[in-house]
């Protein structure tokens, strides 16, 4: 038989990381993660762009 594993979650203003970038936690609902975090564009001299996503825990 297969043990159902617990999700831990992280904490609203924790760092995790996503798909291999640093990104900040700002909601936790119903298993749901919506971080963001910060991509610089190489045009606009360098111009700073907050990215939200979400991610639905399995």
């Amino acid at each position: 038989m297969e043990e159902e594993q617990e999700i831990i979650l992280p904490e609203i203003g924790s760092v995790v990381e996503i798909d291999n970038r640093k990104a900040k936690v700002v909601s936790l609902l119903n298993k749901t993660i919506v971080a963001e975090w910060e991509e610089y564009s190489e045009d606009e001299e360098k111009r700073i762009v907050v990215r939200h996503e979400e991610y639905k825990m399995l």
